[in-house]
């Protein structure tokens, strides 16, 4: 091991040899009366030497063996210690040198949460082995796959062939289709600029519908880009080490989200149900985002015991839904409500998730969803638990059904 001072902690020197490390509360530390040789050691921490060399070095500087040991001792149990020696593997070496500076402050972040020393290089191996695959490509589903391959996720597959309109152009997704001057034609496929046909290797399953609705005021012309290419483009300039389709040797992906656009995704849920593809709905209903549950096929409770449980509370509710996915028969184009504030904030809490998810945390919409409401993004957390009738394979809970609403955040 190659001892570092974790680079993403804030190191403050305070009057009487005084060294704070973080400031963060309730994650820093006070290292009180340092001589001018302890307080050289810790500046030294800088990954180049190892456990025997940093004791050589300590004795250099005139402080014994164990006062540095101490030193360390205290540094490590607190988490700010990594590991300048831990081999980063194949996924990261991988990086170029652009992309590993873009994704330094997110390892540098990392570090903080984990304890371990090599901690972050784990998870980040995680997000850039991980497949996860978007269907819908509107306010939501846009900017959750910009947001995952920002965070380094190393292959997002935006799966949405319909027609971009205004109405689905949000800061974290992409820019206004119509606004010719916002067109980058080296990027985005478009009226003005054709490429040649590159087969795409999509998800199994049924591939969302092109619609062809148009806001309001709009006239479909047939030349829109499709919302796949609009969220292809936007990571190859923001994330270039991104891959956007599915590896030739891969039938399905770790994970998928569904933010439908307009239409429900039943069969889509379906198919990824059956393949036991992990899947999290994020979608914005009228003025309430809601997020979950997050299906674990087999395991957790899937969108159809969600149902059941809402048809035993109102029993004609389903014949006004769509069958299995449960998603309302919604307005197209611009009648549709979809808030872009609220709409950023459901894509962050299902990028959130589905990050949790890939390092091996699981988030909290395993059973249960949450809904967002505004001004202020305030969350209530509701159960989702496996119904005893729906089949899907996950364990019943003893007990009467889902318990009251929880809020969680304000």
């Amino acid at each position: 091991m190659r001892p570092v001072l974790k680079t993403g902690l804030r190191r403050l020197w305070r009057p009487g040899g005084a060294l704070q490390v973080g400031v963060t509360p309730g994650r820093s530390l006070l290292l009180n009366g340092l001589g001018p040789a302890a307080t050289r050691f810790v500046g030294g921490l800088d990954g180049t030497r190892d456990i025997p060399g940093l004791l050589t070095h300590a004795e250099e500087l005139g402080l014994s063996g164990a006062q540095a040991t101490t030193l360390l001792d205290v540094l490590a149990r607190a988490g700010f210690l990594d590991d300048a020696g831990y081999d980063p593997g194949p996924a990261l070496r991988a990086l170029d040198p652009a992309e590993a500076d873009r994704l330094a402050p997110d390892l540098a972040a990392l570090a903080l949460g984990y304890l371990v020393p090599g901690g972050a290089v784990r998870a980040m191996t995680r997000r850039r082995t991980a497949v996860v695959a978007v269907y819908g490509c509107g306010r939501v589903g846009a900017s959750v796959a910009h947001l995952l391959a920002a965070a380094g996720i190393g292959c997002v597959v935006p799966v949405d062939a319909g027609r971009a309109r205004s109405a689905d152009a949000a800061p974290a997704g992409f820019r206004n289709p119509r606004a010719a001057s916002h067109r980058d034609e080296r990027d985005v496929p478009g009226p003005r600029r054709r490429r040649p046909a590159v087969p795409d290797l999509a998800p199994p399953g049924p591939a969302l519908p092109d619609t062809g609705e148009s806001p309001a005021g709009e006239t479909p012309t047939g030349d829109e880009p499709r919302r796949q290419d609009l969220v292809r483009a936007l990571i190859r300039s923001s994330a270039p080490g991104t891959r956007t389709t599915l590896p030739a040797n891969r039938q399905h992906p770790d994970l998928a989200v569904l933010a439908p656009v307009a239409d429900g995704y039943p069969a889509q849920a379906a198919a990824l149900q059956a393949a036991g593809v992990p899947h999290l709905t994020a979608e914005v209903h009228e003025t309430t985002g809601v997020l979950g549950p997050f299906v674990q096929p087999g395991r957790t409770s899937c969108l159809r015991c969600r149902d059941l449980f809402r048809s035993a509370r109102d029993p004609g509710w389903p014949r006004a839904m769509v069958p299995f996915g449960g998603v309302d028969a919604v307005p197209n184009g611009a009648g549709r409500a979809c808030d872009v504030m609220l709409a950023t904030q459901v894509a962050l809490l299902a990028a959130l998730h589905v990050l949790a998810f890939v390092e091996g945390d699981p988030p909290p919409t395993v059973n249960a969803a949450l809904e967002v409401v505004p001004p202020f993004a305030a969350q209530t957390r509701h159960e989702r638990p496996p119904h005893p009738e729906c089949g899907c394979g996950a364990e019943v809970p003893d007990g009467p059904g889902p318990a009251p609403a929880t809020l969680v955040h304000s």
